[in-house]
């Protein structure tokens, strides 16, 4: 039993495995499956719980360039798959705008009733700004793929994300008296463009380990 336990602990870990393999083609998936096999092995004779960590950050970092490459060959365009990630990335954000970031802003209003209104306002931003850096690290990882540096792809569509983002609130402060102030929107976009930018330093850095890696 001792035995079995040990040779259960040299494999990688299951979930990030099954996510490469779902998101890797058919035609390219034994070999991807297999070099990350063997670089595994290599680095769990020098430390199992690093080769474990190292197979979860490639796991990670490929997965969207790989389903990009896999959905393209099967006709499915680099620019439809783009508008598609980022009109779910719109829509996880404002589906975590009204459940997640207003409901803390709330209870900390509740929790604090002597903090003055705009600390309520903070925690609405700081939480609003975590949807937005991951809503901008999947596109980065999209759009870095075969022929498809950060620079030529991600940052066009980083822009139109954050112009979707940030647009509507400001054009709704200037024109409707029921939108937010310019006091409250104009540090809020700039926390909200913010959080596009570091999700996109985010997919690079994942996008040169990769590199690096193979």
């Amino acid at each position: 039993m001792a035995d079995t336990a040990e040779n259960e602990l040299i494999h990688p870990p299951s979930l990030a495995y099954a996510l490469m393999s779902a998101s890797t083609g058919r035609p390219d998936r034994e070999v991807v499956l297999g070099d990350m096999e063997e670089s595994f092995q290599i680095r769990a004779t020098r430390g199992l719980r690093e080769a474990r960590s190292w197979y979860w950050r490639q796991a990670l970092a490929s997965a969207l360039p790989l389903l990009r490459c896999r959905l393209g060959r099967s006709g499915f365009t680099a620019d439809a798959l783009s508008v598609a990630t980022i009109l779910v990335a719109l829509a996880g954000m404002l589906v975590w705008q009204e459940s997640v970031a207003r409901s803390a802003a709330h209870e900390f209003a509740l929790a604090f009733e002597s903090a003055p209104a705009m600390a309520a306002r903070l925690v609405y931003i700081v939480v609003q700004m975590i949807s937005v850096t991951a809503g901008a690290l999947a596109i980065g990882l999209i759009a870095v793929g075969r022929g498809h540096g950060l620079f030529r792809s991600a940052h066009r569509r980083l822009a139109v994300l954050a112009v979707l983002i940030i647009a509507p609130a400001l054009i709704e402060s200037l024109v409707s008296e029921a939108g937010y102030s310019p006091t409250f929107v104009l540090p809020w976009a700039a926390a909200m463009a913010v959080a596009v930018v570091l999700g996109g330093r985010i997919a690079a850095r994942l996008a040169a380990s990769r590199t690096q890696a193979r």
